[in-house]
């Protein structure tokens, strides 16, 4: 109840805009063989995309995502209730770690602690807190074996638990096999992951990257509230983690992690480095933050009591704003053409429109400013994405610009959106169902009065065969 209200409860807004794609062709479907995103899925090592495709042929998508949703946020507070536990800490300590843990955090990176839209990364955090419960009980076996299978769910999060395991595990060595358990998952992991793995990143997108994707893999961009709050939540870890050996070194590695390799891989622009998103290591250090807090033997009943409260206020007060689903507007064009065009018709739409359309469609599109955040992947669609980008706006899509700190998070990216957004409204409709007839697409969605089909403040318009 608390994460549902500090965070919000939504369906087909955000990534999901792009991984229907990747959940569709999970499902045998060629709705989206005409999309900017297609074949891209396999860029992605997990098994989440398969899942959800076979849950689909159960039941509405919708339904699915929501309860899939509410399901992996109570197998997080059960996690951290279970974590509080084999910390020591009394019965009452699990309660106040799970609420004041419910309110999202934005870790460094860019990523929620908790999302309120059904990803990878949010079906893994309760297996790699699992993890933790073992590894504090130094039962190395099943903590390697959940650390491997988080691999196969979200290989950036996954990456970041083993790190910490072996940090913990190396010392001592106390069973000498157990790390073996994690192969179980690195190694299919691993094979998934193959098309993503290597090389150097390409000098030709670095500049792309800079301007879609600063925000999660840059540092020199993060705001300074990032640095803030990744700082609190780390000295709290650390200073209440000393303990428990097992934790503190846990927590020293994942911290190590994400400094080290968050720093190279920009520095060297290491493409594995990078597509690991080592910043994003620190959300689980911000779920245990307040869990290793109030997990201390020296609380008495009353200051375990006024500590969560204070750790709850804070919580909220840091939480960014709620997510919002997907704008309306958006997703009745998605139902309109849905119900109004062919399948596989492929829609130009202006390249700032929010995520949304996609999911109520079923339709491909030609790709918007979001759909830039699978570069990082895939440097082949990487490069196309960025010639559609100036096709759409007819301009230099991207300008090169020194990293700097944002305001706050995603400004970015938002700047380079919106500044695409405004050169294609600015363009005719005859130059838009030109590029349309040229580039294979059946339709243009524009915004503000004109002729076309009016579905809401956009219209539609049919491009020439």
């Amino acid at each position: 109840m608390v994460a549902v209200a500090a965070n919000g409860l939504v369906a087909g807004a955000g990534d999901h805009g792009i991984h229907e794609v990747f959940v569709a062709a999970a499902g045998g479907s060629d709705a989206f063989a005409g999309d900017l995103l297609h074949g891209a899925a396999r860029r992605h090592p997990t098994v989440v995309f398969a899942l959800l495709a076979a849950l689909r042929r159960l039941a509405d998508s919708r339904w699915i995502g929501l309860g899939g949703v509410l399901l992996g946020w109570f197998g997080t507070g059960v996690a951290v209730g279970a974590l509080s536990r084999a910390l020591g800490a009394p019965r009452s300590s699990w309660l106040w770690a799970a609420v004041a843990t419910a309110p999202a955090q934005l870790a460094l990176g860019g990523a929620p602690t908790l999302d309120p839209l059904l990803l990878p990364r949010g079906v893994a955090l309760p297996v790699e807190l699992f993890a933790l419960v073992f590894l504090v009980r130094a039962r190395w076996a099943p903590a390697f074996a959940l650390g491997g299978l988080s691999l196969l769910l979200h290989a950036p999060s996954g990456s970041v638990v083993l790190v910490g395991l072996v940090a913990a595990w190396l010392p001592g060595r106390q069973s000498r096999s157990a790390p073996l358990w994690a192969l179980l998952g690195a190694i299919p992991a691993a094979l998934l992951a193959q098309p993503a793995l290597g090389g150097l990143f390409p000098p030709d997108l670095w500049p792309a990257l800079q301007a879609r994707l600063a925000h999660h893999l840059l540092p020199l961009s993060f705001p300074a509230t990032s640095w803030g709050v990744a700082a609190v939540w780390s000295a709290a870890a650390l200073r209440s983690s000393r303990g428990h050996p097992l934790m503190g070194r846990f927590v020293f590695g994942v911290l190590g992690w994400a400094l080290l390799a968050g720093a190279l891989g920009p520095a060297l622009r290491v493409t594995l480095l990078l597509n690991l998103e080592p910043w994003q290591a620190l959300r689980v250090i911000v779920v245990l933050g307040p869990t290793l807090l109030l997990a201390s033997p020296a609380l008495t009943h009353r200051s375990r009591l006024l500590l969560g409260a204070a750790l709850l206020a804070l919580c909220v007060w840091a939480a960014p704003a709620p997510w919002r689903a997907a704008p309306a507007d958006v997703v009745a064009l998605g139902r309109w053409a849905h119900q109004s065009t062919p399948p596989g018709a492929i829609f130009v739409l202006p390249p700032d429109l929010p995520p949304g359309f996609r999911p109520a469609a079923q339709r491909p599109t030609f790709g918007t400013w979001k759909d830039g955040g699978e570069l990082q992947f895939d440097p082949d669609l990487g490069r196309e994405w960025v010639r559609r980008m100036g096709v759409l706006c007819e301009c230099a899509p991207i300008i090169e610009a020194p990293v700097r700190p944002e305001a706050e998070v995603f400004a970015r990216s938002r700047s380079g959106a919106a500044r695409l957004g405004a050169a294609f409204d600015a363009r005719s409709d005859a130059d838009l169902l030109r590029l349309a007839a040229a580039e294979g697409a059946a339709y243009v969605v524009r915004r503000g009065p004109g002729p076309g089909e009016v579905v809401g403040p956009f219209r539609v318009l049919n491009a020439p065969p």
